[in-house]
């Protein structure tokens, strides 16, 4: 028959391994977190060339250096944006070779912007129309919107793939952990501290479990993972 000691030992090493598999878990919800950073940002490098074209369109027809506000604000984060974006793709060389094409037609946008609002101001509405009559401004925006739809488009890729990942990871982890603290449970440990830590984290990996099921914020995921972290630490220190 077996013993209860070696019974225990088995629920032991299972909740050795519960660690393991939640730090493997918290790596994928990282990688998650960077994905969601990377697909907003691209959504602010394309908001802000979308800004300085309405902020233009709007000053040739009326000559008014009010509807210039946003093309002035907009234009001051448009580099620096898309440096963001280059150091979060950084990587990805799939990503970074969009990212190239994208600052090259980004650059060559607000060039030809800049010369339309030049145009307009010391020659008048023809002249900047005939430059938007070229149709090279909107050459160039039409690329850089298939630049970044390319871009958001493996992100969303890569985050359906790691949305995977951690809810595998999630799932690996929680049933490890409650597998094991179950059963030291089930063994009815004396000692009550104990007994009511290991109750706790068998409710934080069930709670994990429920919330990874219904997909919600990841810092409620982050949290509940913490908690599970800290009752683990606190049952491996007796």
């Amino acid at each position: 028959m077996i013993s209860r000691a070696l019974i225990a030992a088995g629920y032991g090493l299972l909740l050795a391994a519960a660690p393991i598999s939640l730090a493997l878990a918290w790596d994928s919800l990282k990688w998650v977190e960077h994905t969601l950073e990377v697909r907003l940002e691209i959504d602010r490098c394309l908001k802000n060339l979308l800004d300085a074209e309405t902020g233009t369109r709007g000053y040739v027809i009326t000559g008014d250096d009010e509807f210039l506000e946003p093309y002035r604000q907009a234009v001051g984060d448009a580099v620096p944006c898309l440096s963001r974006l280059a150091v979060l793709t950084a990587d990805n060389p799939y990503q970074q070779g969009l990212l190239a094409v994208g600052q090259r037609l980004c650059h060559a946008k607000l060039e030809i912007m800049a010369g339309v609002i030049k145009a307009r101001r010391t020659r008048g509405f023809e002249a900047a129309q005939r430059i938007v009559a070229s149709k090279r401004g909107k050459a160039a925006m039409d690329g850089f919107r298939y630049a970044m739809a390319r871009m958001f488009s493996e992100e969303s890729r890569l985050l359906a793939e790691r949305q995977q990942r951690l809810a595998i990871g999630l799932t690996a982890g929680c049933l490890v952990t409650a597998s094991a603290l179950a059963g030291l449970l089930w063994l009815k440990f004396k000692d009550l501290r104990v007994q009511k830590l290991a109750t706790e984290a068998v409710a934080s990996t069930e709670k994990i479990l429920q919330e990874a099921h219904a997909n919600p914020p990841l810092q409620t995921v982050k949290q509940s993972l913490e908690q599970v972290a800290d009752r683990m630490r606190r049952i491996s220190q007796g």
